[in-house]
């Protein structure tokens, strides 16, 4: 992991849909664990895939569509040292990996490793 990581918001996107407006900060990451995003918001790092999957069965679809064949699913589960079983539905499998995440806030996907 690199020593800083970008948090974004997005109009049109997340929880606070209707309030978001579109801005990024660059955030320093301390010895892979702990991003601080300024000198009293602090989060430790959880890496995780947002994107994982293979080519689906039918109809091409964008990678940001989940389905059966995985996708932007987003999941905190899958990180490192996961097995992640998928489909393979076209020759070769067409196996697809990104939009990993240092760590994923409330908004997008809760993270309930953390919650007790």
């Amino acid at each position: 992991m690199r020593d800083w990581g970008v948090i974004s918001t997005l109009p049109e996107m997340g929880v606070l849909i209707h309030r978001a407006e579109t801005a990024a900060k660059i955030v320093p990451i301390e010895n892979s664990s702990l991003a601080k995003f300024n000198d009293r918001i602090h989060f430790h790092v959880d890496p995780m895939v947002g994107v994982i999957g293979t080519a689906p069965a039918g109809e091409d679809v964008p990678t940001g569509h989940p389905g059966d064949h995985g996708g932007n699913i987003d999941n905190h589960v899958i990180i490192k040292g996961s097995i992640v079983y998928l489909p393979v539905n076209v020759p070769g499998a067409l196996f697809a990996l990104g939009d990993v995440h240092a760590s994923m806030g409330d908004g997008d996907q809760y993270n309930r490793r953390k919650a007790k």
